[in-house]
């Protein structure tokens, strides 16, 4: 926009900015996303708000560029010299949250004056810069300095990984501001000293700036219907030399180095000159760009197609010979494909796809090798290589989760093999099939296939890849005693071909099937060495896996004090690797076992934050909705039958994170509690049909009996079952006490005496559990007991870990020391009562020992004054 227009209806925008960069000068720092249509003027107001506090802070402004494949790291690149000279040597070696990110916090941290760092047209970042702007715009309100991203908003010009980017730090406290198109009024004022009707300019622009701008730098007489016309109206004014410095920067998204167009244009300063007077570039040293990418792609599309691939092809030359860093290739490989050399192409294009993987970038390096294939054919690359660059992508697909993109790049890979006659390659790529495939029958038959055509010697990773591809296949077919022994042959193998890769993924694979069967410590072990190993050699996404199995597994065997402890080290792990999917399937685990935990409330909260940090994942809102409403059951509102079998058939077809057998057992459990035992059994047959995990295979077992039906002994049941099936209520009830399950111990009781029953009662009713509750009031009735037969009570709102209003009273005398027989006389209650409350307060805080409840009760507030009854 021409530089000699006044600034209308920004006042808010800047006053905001102010705002933003007096708190951080105060200490506390922010992150300010400023977003519009293209054109709408944001490039304009932070030169209007860097003009206002000139010498008042230290600016760091770059931009990101619209490249076929955009340059990794592109904008910290740009700013490498600004930076000191140690912080400029990270950027360039491109270690991200090894080095990069930490450093670059650091120093936003510590100099002075306060920075700004600026990211321009931050919808074509690479995901190399995304992940920097997550890791600063999460950190950022601890450090005195402003992250202030500009950006377009439209959904066509927004990608999904920017969407999800912003709404990440939008949850950490960052501010959107969007800039809307100017008024009536404000079209009407600028148009005044051009002698042109402001409302009918203001009907053709919609208050676009850029296009009001335009039209208002037109002669008169010449309305322009788009922005290409209107910028090639203005191109057609000025002179040979500024029209073809402007071809030259067209060809160059996010600018053109002033060195490189010197080299290629000896007119470069007179057209630079007056492409700057009239508003279309601006010269931000040691770059000449346009002001808005619409200008350039506008000068860029009207261009021969001879003169533009001429110009594409002298730049690639020109680009050559510059120094090596990040970046550059990727700049390469643009112009080559925008010049039609193939032989470029196909040279440079994987070289950048390996610079973008060092830094995360792995769409980036997706689209560098859709680029190299694409030329392949016409370049003559031979088969090996093709089928490298397949199995590249394919990862790379796999990552995003595109799982049938990646098995077609599999096939096309193991076919490339098949021809060549290579048996190692043709295994490698069936065993990534069986891996995609799994849990489906033909999982089994290409992992074998894959195992049968390796030569037996020498043994190498493939070997251990197909063998834990097998037992993964055959353990998800209900077949764990085979998966256990190729589990146990992949890491012998991996640790002989001294993969650490690999070897992390067969210890993983193989505790989690040997942990199928049964709590084994060793597997447990394999776990942990894995986790080690991976975050040892810097594995993070081989770490995050682990992490979920371990956490996983600790829900199977119902570990849950050593669960919530693997929470406690992986979840911050995740957070600090932007793992967000690891992340989410931890929580979806600490979501059950909150749960299994009667931590009720703390529940709830914990399925609000998956709604909302994952909405954008339909796998994961639909668990949370399955838990959602399997809790609402428990409290009393329990759904239908034809509720429930619409959720079964949606597990079935993969669409939760829930295995089927588990959405089958809590279909079986809601009709237990509505009262079909018919359904209840039928769904729990069904679930054991594919249950092996003994805890899972207990609570089937369960729901059968209770549904009447006889059952043959079983003798490998956990302790608890075990003591229920051969009628020893009370010490199933005490055993699931001991193991933090408050729920689970009052069903217990329900087998039990009236005094029994009583205490069931009140278990349920403080949990909160309507459902059971309302059984164990019919089976008091059914003995002709009425006192006591009460509804309810459920935790105040607000109450700190779900505590219910006498939780709170025993809890308050429990923090001042009192032993139970001291809280029974103070309260006068029976201590077996008291006793009752305390291990239930323990569950839900999430500790097994008296001492470490009193230090988290005494640091919550107080209940009320006055001790609540027990009548």
């Amino acid at each position: 926009m021409p530089t000699d227009l006044p600034l209308l209806e920004r006042d808010a925008t800047l006053a905001r900015l102010d705002q933003a960069l007096a708190a951080a000068r105060a200490g506390t720092g922010g992150c300010v996303v400023i977003t519009g249509e293209a054109g709408m003027g944001k490039t304009r107001v932070l030169d209007a708000w860097r003009d206002g506090t000139a010498g008042a802070v230290q600016w760091l402004r770059s931009a990101c560029d619209a490249l076929h494949t955009p340059r990794p790291l592109g904008p910290l690149v740009d700013l490498a010299d600004v930076f000191p000279p140690a912080l400029a040597r990270t950027v360039h070696a491109a270690t991200t949250y090894n080095g990069l990110f930490p450093d670059l916090m650091g120093w936003l941290g510590r100099t002075q004056p306060t920075p700004v760092l600026v990211i321009d047209d931050l919808h074509w970042a690479d995901e190399a810069t995304l992940d920097a702007v997550r890791y600063v715009g999460r950190r950022i309100a601890q450090t005195p300095a402003l992250l202030v991203l500009a950006l377009r908003d439209g959904e066509a010009d927004m990608p999904a990984p920017v969407r999800q980017t912003l709404a990440q730090i939008e949850r950490a406290g960052a501010i959107r501001m969007a800039l809307a198109p100017l008024s009536v009024a404000a079209v009407s004022e600028l148009a005044r000293g051009r002698h042109l009707d402001g409302a009918a300019v203001h009907r053709l622009t919609s208050g676009n700036p850029l296009f009001v701008a335009q039209v208002l730098e037109t002669p008169v007489g010449r309305v322009p219907a788009s922005v290409r016309n209107a910028v090639l109206d203005r191109l057609d004014t000025l002179t040979p030399k500024a029209r073809g410095v402007a071809e030259w920067v067209s060809t160059s998204p996010g600018g053109l180095e002033w060195a490189l167009l010197q080299a290629l244009e000896p007119a470069a300063a007179e057209g630079v000159d007056t492409l700057h007077r009239v508003g279309l570039l601006d010269v931000v040293p040691p770059l000449v760009g346009f002001r808005h990418e619409l200008v350039r792609l506008a000068v860029h599309e009207s261009m021969p197609p001879g003169r533009r691939m001429a110009l594409h092809g002298a730049l690639a030359d020109g680009l050559s010979g510059a120094p090596a860093r990040a970046g550059v290739l990727a700049r390469r490989v643009h112009h080559a494909a925008q010049a039609g050399r193939v032989a470029d192409v196909v040279a440079l294009a994987p070289m950048a796809a390996d610079e973008a993987l060092r830094v995360s970038a792995h769409a980036a390096a997706e689209s560098l090798f859709d680029l190299a294939l694409s030329h392949a054919a016409a370049a003559g690359v031979p088969d090996h290589t093709c089928a490298a660059w397949h199995e590249s992508r394919a990862r790379l697909r796999s990552r995003r989760r595109d799982l049938e993109a990646s098995a077609a790049d599999w096939r096309d890979a193991q076919a490339l093999y098949r021809g060549m006659g290579d048996r190692v390659g043709q295994a490698r790529t069936l065993a990534n099939l069986a891996l995609l495939s799994s849990p489906r029958e033909e999982a089994i038959t290409l992992a074998r296939e894959a195992l049968d055509g390796l030569p037996d010697s020498p043994v190498g990773p493939e070997h251990a890849l197909a063998r834990y591809a097998l037992a993964l296949a055959l353990a998800n077919r209900g077949q764990p005693g085979p998966a256990v022994a190729h589990a146990q042959t992949a890491v012998a193998m991996g640790e002989t071909a001294g993969h650490v890769g690999v070897l992390t993924q067969a210890l993983s694979v193989c505790a989690a099937v040997k942990l199928s069967l049964s709590a084994d410590d060793e597997a447990f072990n394999m776990l942990e060495r894995s986790i080690s190993l991976a975050v040892e050699h810097q594995l993070s996404d081989h770490a995050a896996a682990a992490w979920v199995n371990l956490v996983g597994l600790r829900l199977m065997h119902a570990q849950y004090p050593r669960l919530f402890e693997a929470l406690a080290q992986a979840l911050p792990y995740g957070q600090a690797h932007d793992l967000d999917l690891a992340t989410m399937q931890l929580r979806i685990r600490q979501l059950l076992a909150l749960v299994e935990t009667g931590r009720w409330t703390e529940a709830d909260n914990t399925l609000a934050a998956l709604r909302r940090d994952f909405e954008d994942l339909p796998r994961t809102c639909e668990t949370a909705d399955l838990v959602a409403v399997r809790l609402n059951g428990l409290r009393g509102k329990v759904d239908d039958e034809a509720a429930w079998a619409a959720r079964v058939k949606k597990a079935r077809a993969g669409g939760t994170e829930l295995l089927p057998a588990d959405a089958m057992g809590y279909a079986a459990e809601a009709a237990w509690l509505r009262g079909d035992a018919v359904q209840a059994a039928y769904w729990a047959r069904e679930a054991l049909g594919q249950a092996s995990a003994p805890w899972l295979v207990g609570r089937l077992r369960r729901t059968l009996r209770a549904a009447g039906q006889t059952l043959p002994p079983q003798d490998d049941l956990p302790a608890p079952f075990r003591s229920s099936e051969s009628g020893q209520w009370r010490e199933a009830h005490d055993a699931w006490l001991a193991l933090g399950c408050p729920y689970e111990a009052a069903l217990e009781l329900l087998d039990g005496d009236a005094q029994a029953l009583q205490q069931a009662l009140d278990s349920l009713c403080q949990l909160g559990a309507e459902a059971a509750a309302a059984m164990a009031r019919q089976r008091l009735r059914g003995l002709g007991v009425r006192r006591g037969v009460r509804g309810p009570r459920r935790a105040p709102a607000g109450a700190a870990f779900g505590l219910t209003g006498r939780e709170q009273t025993v809890g308050q005398l429990l923090a001042q020391g009192l032993s139970n027989a001291a809280i029974a006389q103070r309260l006068h209650r029976s201590e077996r009562t008291v006793e009752h409350q305390v291990s239930s307060i323990l569950a839900k805080l999430g500790v097994r020992q008296r001492a470490r409840a009193i230090v988290i009760l005494m640091s919550t507030p107080e209940p009320p004054e006055t001790p609540e009854g027990f009548g």
